[in-house]
């Protein structure tokens, strides 16, 4: 008798299958209104000093 004759019983669903466990962060996450936008609104500034 071959293994591949042999039909295998359906599995049983686990009610807490092991999952890869997400790092946490021992600081809290930013606040929405300290975030930033990400868009610059000004272009930088640029002052050349003549040391001459």
């Amino acid at each position: 008798m071959e293994i591949l004759d042999q039909v295998l019983p359906e599995r049983v669903h686990r009610n807490n299958p092991r999952v890869v466990k997400k790092p946490v962060s021992k600081f809290r996450s930013k606040k929405v209104k300290h975030r930033g936008t990400g868009i610059i609104t000004s272009p930088p500034v640029f002052v050349v000093l003549s040391t001459a």
